[in-house]
């Protein structure tokens, strides 16, 4: 006999209730998410590539020997 467990079933009611009640607090979320990732994506993407890769380049060998400190 081969029993199967639909977890989907359950929670579907369960999401679609966040999703109606706590809009406001996905929509604050979303937003810190966002603006914390375009902090880190501006600068990467404001040089060409291959300076930021450069400086990558440049970087691993005193992190990896433990200078970077």
């Amino acid at each position: 006999m081969t029993y199967q467990l639909s977890i989907g079933t359950w929670l579907a009611p369960f999401v679609d209730w966040l999703n109606a009640n706590m809009h406001g607090l996905f929509d604050i979320i979303g937003r810190v998410v966002e603006a914390v990732l375009g902090a880190f994506q501006s600068p990467l993407l404001s040089p060409p590539a291959f300076v930021v890769i450069l400086l990558i380049i440049a970087a691993v060998p005193s992190w990896a020997t433990g200078e970077w400190r």
